[in-house]
């Protein structure tokens, strides 16, 4: 290999390993715990039943929210995150557990619909769930399943709890907050290879091969971003309320 051939592979690689070495430090940075009142607030935790959700959670109860509900596909294990949550707060009555499967639009739907005509008020939402998979033929709606679940569904979601959270901001003069989880995985991609294969499969052909990405893991990751630079969140954030949006990568929270 020609010292130009050796030049242009270190130049293509030096990025991804400064990303790369960026993530492992930030992984042993001590984060800032919160200390804002959350009382009175309604907040909405999505995948809150293991992981980032969970805990994003626990500090919700700790800094006073009024209602936490935890957002889960499975009820069962959202009743055993909210006892470990109970068990370490003392909070008995603030935590609830609604149903969400994201891989549904339909229960999405019901979710926005329930969320509208039982909450008073709807502080921050909290989009934190999401799928993996590495199999990119499994579909949900029509869609590759991870685009169904981890973009058209939180598209669909913000879109509908926004009326509720504008009401909520006019009506308590509060600054309400939607802020999209998502990852720094989406570094590693090249929109050119990407965002073509998008294509909905009922629009064309009932075959999966139509929406079968080159890449799907790195896909979905490259999705959530275009949120802010796309326009939705600028959508979110013209809107009088509320008054903040954003997506937020774990490896830089804090």
């Amino acid at each position: 290999m020609s010292s130009t051939a050796h030049t242009c592979t270190y130049l293509t690689l030096l990025p991804r390993f400064a990303l790369g070495l960026h993530f492992l430090r930030s992984q042993l940075r001590s984060l800032t715990v919160p200390s804002t009142s959350y009382a009175g607030r309604t907040v909405i935790v999505t995948g809150a039943n293991g992981g980032l959700g969970l805990e994003a959670a626990r500090h919700f109860v700790h800094l006073g929210a009024a209602r936490v509900i935890l957002a889960c596909r499975s009820t069962e294990r959202g009743e055993t995150a909210k006892a470990d949550i109970e068990a370490s707060t003392s909070s008995p009555a603030v935590i609830e557990v609604w149903t969400l499967d994201l891989c549904s639009f339909d229960s999405v739907r019901a979710f926005c619909r329930r969320a509208d005509q039982d909450l008073d008020r709807l502080d921050v939402l909290l989009a934190n769930a999401a799928l993996l998979s590495l199999d990119s033929t499994k579909m949900a709606e029509g869609y590759e399943m991870q685009i169904a679940a981890n973009v058209i569904s939180n598209f669909l979601m913000v879109l509908m709890l926004l009326p509720l959270m504008k009401r909520t901001a006019a009506r308590w003069n509060v600054e309400t907050n939607v802020t999209v989880v998502a990852s720094e995985a989406h570094f590693f991609v090249s929109s050119h290879d990407t965002l073509p294969h998008l294509s909905p499969a009922h629009s064309t052909s009932t075959s999966a091969d139509t929406v079968r990405p080159k890449r799907p893991t790195q896909h979905i990751r490259l999705l959530p971003p275009w949120w802010r630079h796309g326009g939705a969140l600028q959508h979110l954030q013209a809107a009088r309320h509320p008054r903040r949006a954003g997506t937020r990568r774990p490896s830089r929270c804090g």
